[in-house]
């Protein structure tokens, strides 16, 4: 198996492409040059950098935290989350690390490339990108109500 048959039998699995035909999924398996991989430990995302690629986890685990807490994980990535979305669409500095817990692969898409694909593709990634954004707001609001209600038991 080539790496290009790989990548689109693991994009094929993966929920985040469930919304794109097999045409589709096939031509994202032939951005090579955007298909990375990675070893266990690297660091994918520094805090602090500037490029403005937005990151689709294909295959691994991957630890999202900010330099100045360490030890305080803000997410545990799986396969078909994204990451880097603040710096591709605000065009701005990277606010966390990303590191690799595991071998990965992922897809990089940066603005060129985002340009490049059919306007039908364009319009499938920013639906999913939109689902994962407001998930992850939701998910927010859950934490923050169920933080705010444990401070108010613990109020006397």
């Amino acid at each position: 198996m080539n790496d290009q048959e790989r990548n689109l039998a693991l994009i094929k699995k993966l929920a985040f492409f469930s919304i794109f035909s097999d045409a589709e999924k096939e031509y994202l398996s032939k951005f090579n040059n955007h298909i990375m991989s990675c070893k266990r430990n690297h660091v994918i995302i520094r805090q602090g950098d500037i490029d403005t690629e937005l990151y689709i986890l294909i295959k691994g685990k991957v630890r999202i935290f900010k330099s100045e807490r360490p030890n305080v994980v803000l997410n545990h990535l799986k396969p078909g989350d994204i990451f880097g979305e603040i710096s591709y669409f605000k065009k701005t500095v990277r606010m966390a690390n990303a590191f690799a817990d595991t071998d990965c692969i992922f897809l990089t898409i940066n603005g060129r490339m985002f340009e490049k694909m059919t306007v039908e593709i364009q319009g499938k990634f920013r639906v999913r990108f939109l689902d994962i954004l407001i998930e992850r707001l939701d998910n927010l609001s859950k934490r923050y109500i169920q933080g705010a209600n444990q401070t108010v038991k613990r109020t006397p």
